[in-house]
């Protein structure tokens, strides 16, 4: 091409061209874009795999609370017509232990008196109730009495 009276710019031996300094900050922003568009990339897989995570346990709770609601049902038509068991606990509030004594005297004695309500939360009711009795064979178990407590000051 013509230059039209222009001097041709001629590189000086050892000088950086501005035309490579703009290639390369080109190069390096581009550079930085794919890895922020690679990075928004990984953060919304994540979000997705997140997001299918929660949604596979609220589909698990609503199973769950589907299931309890059907053995609710099967133990309330199974405890028609039947009375609420009651439970009794024999309770004893002794003072502090004198000398030579391995007891305090008894300051207080009764008995307290539960209704179970088997037809609203049976599950909850033969656990208690076997806990009261001491049975180990019922839907509770367990070896020891934790009914048998011994409250010291």
């Amino acid at each position: 091409m013509a230059s039209f009276g222009r001097k041709s710019k001629v590189a000086k031996p050892g000088a950086v061209s501005t035309k490579t300094t703009e290639e390369k900050k080109d190069r390096v922003s581009l550079k930085e874009l794919l890895a922020e568009e690679e990075e928004r990339e990984r953060f919304a897989e994540e979000f997705d795999k997140k997001e299918k995570a929660a949604e596979r346990e609220r589909q698990k709770q609503s199973k769950d609370q589907d299931r309890q609601k059907e053995e609710q049902k099967k133990a309330a038509e199974a405890r028609k017509g039947k009375p609420n068991p009651v439970v009794f606990l024999e309770i004893e509030v002794r003072g502090a232990a004198g000398y030579g004594e391995r007891q305090g005297r008894v300051e207080a004695s009764g008995r307290l008196e539960i209704e179970l309500f088997a037809d609203v939360v049976p599950r909850t009711a033969e656990n208690f109730r076997c806990l009261c009795t001491g049975e180990k064979g019922g839907a509770h178990r367990r070896k020891m009495n934790p009914f048998r407590l011994r409250l010291t000051e």
